[in-house]
């Protein structure tokens, strides 16, 4: 049997002068620790004219990496944006399935079997997280193992900590559950 780990990290403002040196070490020894393969990240809000010297600087620590980045808000900064990273020693990019600003997926080989990741970033924004979350079985298989930032819960009253979790802003809630369903995925979080 194949064993290999995966994890998923919200991060938000890697874009900061020395950020991304200081993540991609962190990173490094974090899963060197925990035998980590491969880690999904979401809302990096890095640029994309920086893309070669993200990737090469991944590459020179050992790791592949795959990023979407968020379009520019109207301050020019870029909010969101997802990004998968794998360890090559751990695990090897096969196929690029999709790179988007809000999913990427890959095909990835680990002691000789294959298997389908994606990384997800779902917007803050009501409206915009029912439009994606729409179309997200569309953008996925039944083989997929998904982790990303959903930005709404299955449930309020366990999800949620604060003085009032009924008060979070939750739509499109329902819609994800049903998306995940038809494709015979679910949250193993809990």
């Amino acid at each position: 049997m194949t064993r290999w780990r995966a994890t998923t990290l919200n991060v938000r403002g890697l874009q900061a002068d020395g950020a991304w040196g200081a993540f991609l070490d962190a990173v490094t020894r974090w899963t060197r620790r925990r035998r980590v393969s491969a880690m999904f990240v979401q809302e990096h809000n890095l640029h994309p004219s920086r893309k070669a010297e993200l990737e090469r600087s991944a590459a020179g620590m050992g790791i592949s990496l795959v990023i979407g980045f968020a379009p520019a808000s109207p301050d020019g900064v870029h909010r969101g944006g997802v990004m998968l990273l794998t360890f090559d020693k751990e695990v090897t990019v096969k196929t690029v399935v999709e790179c988007a600003h809000d999913l990427v997926r890959v095909k990835v080989e680990a002691g000789g079997c294959v298997f389908d990741l994606a990384g997800v970033y779902v917007p803050a924004r009501p409206m915009e997280r029912v439009n994606m979350l729409g179309g997200l079985g569309r953008r996925l298989s039944t083989d997929t193992i998904v982790g990303g930032d959903w930005n709404t819960v299955p449930d309020v009253t366990l999800d949620v900590r604060n003085k009032d979790p009924l008060s979070y802003p939750n739509v499109g809630a329902t819609l994800l559950a049903s998306e995940m369903s038809d494709l015979g995925l679910y949250d193993i979080r809990r």
